[in-house]
């Protein structure tokens, strides 16, 4: 069996994703993880897994159950809109389209009610706009992951 891979699951927080290249399983915050965690992840509408992480020195992006070792340089992600209600998340890396998905964010039923961003639960577009923004954020990524996982830094 491969190892074990932590993500924190940035839509829900002090969750946990546990995979091992076959399945996952969910923890919530009333576990607490005996290893660093290794990346985010997050959950589409139809159950599929997406994530970024770091396993040794190679930096992952995770679809569909499919791992695909991208190199910052090489890894371009958008996500637009592609009509009034709909996005398009799609990652390409060394020309090649490994991730394409159009769908509806979710928006939080008390959204009109509390405030606050109607974007604050989408995965997706936080993978964009922040982790995958560009090379540099990327670089950034891998160096904190690889960090965590030296120093032995379990959130």
């Amino acid at each position: 069996m491969a190892e074990e891979v932590i993500m924190y699951n940035e839509a829900v927080s002090y969750r946990y994703i546990f995979w091992n290249q076959e399945e996952y399983f969910v923890k919530d915050s009333s576990y607490k993880p005996n290893k660093p965690i290794n990346g985010d992840g997050g959950f589409m509408d139809d159950d599929k897994l997406v994530g970024i992480f770091v396993r040794e020195d190679d930096l992952i992006f995770l679809w569909d159950n499919k791992e695909y070792i991208v190199l910052p340089e090489e890894l371009v992600c958008t996500n637009n809109y592609i009509t009034k209600e709909t996005r398009c998340f799609e990652v390409v890396h060394g020309g090649d389209t490994i991730c394409k998905c159009e769908y509806i964010p979710y928006t939080s039923p008390t959204f009109p009610i509390q405030g606050g961003d109607a974007d604050e639960f989408d995965y997706l577009l936080y993978l964009s706009r922040n982790i995958m923004k560009n090379k540099e954020s990327l670089i950034d990524y891998k160096k904190n992951m690889k960090r965590f996982t030296l120093e032995n830094i379990i959130i």
